[in-house]
């Protein structure tokens, strides 16, 4: 797991749900909707690339609720999303990509101070 103190996340993800619509925002927006789900609670996550190929990721397992994003190799990020949710990982070349991997957000998860 990752330690990060909150005020050093600058650039975070936050996957909202506002009247049935998803959104992407930066965290330093107002991002209250993205509490108020009918899901057990937000958590603050972080994925690396860790390979020498882009990779997909997009959100899974939840109702209403999707977001997809473009990682290259080395890149990582910091997204919130809810305790339930998945993240898969596609990786391959631009014309083809295979799901190489699930993962639930709870091992994604940061621990802030």
């Amino acid at each position: 797991m990752v330690n990060v103190q909150r005020a050093a996340i600058n650039k975070s993800i936050v996957l909202t749900k506002d009247r049935g619509q998803t959104t992407l925002s930066n965290s330093q927006q107002n991002s209250t909707s993205a509490r108020d789900t009918n899901y057990s609670e937000q958590i603050l996550c972080y994925y690396a690339n860790t390979t020498n190929q882009i990779q997909i990721v997009r959100s899974a397992r939840i109702a209403n609720c999707y977001f997809e994003r473009v990682v290259f190799p080395g890149q990582r990020f910091f997204f919130e999303a809810v305790l339930e949710a998945q993240l898969e990982i596609h990786t391959g070349t631009m014309v083809t990509a295979i799901l190489s991997d699930r993962i639930p957000c709870s091992r994604l998860r940061v621990y802030t101070d």
